[in-house]
């Protein structure tokens, strides 16, 4: 699931306890944006799928006519 990048959507987390900026300001509230999948997002799976047939096909793989998943 981590392979597969974000696309066309923004999603930010919330600094995980333990990790300290260096150049953070103690009363600025800061958060990540992710640039790759997360375990636990909603799209997760789905940008996975893509980026898997995406693969599959590149290497000489056709999607079956009976079964399109």
């Amino acid at each position: 699931f981590p392979q597969a990048p974000l696309e066309n959507e923004e999603v930010f987390m919330d600094i995980p306890a333990g990790f300290y900026y260096k150049d953070s300001d103690s009363t600025q509230k800061c958060v990540l944006r992710l640039k790759k999948n997360q375990y636990g997002l909603k799209q997760a799976s789905y940008n996975w799928s893509k980026l898997l047939k995406a693969g599959l096909i590149n290497i000489g793989y056709k999607q079956s006519c009976i079964d399109p998943c």
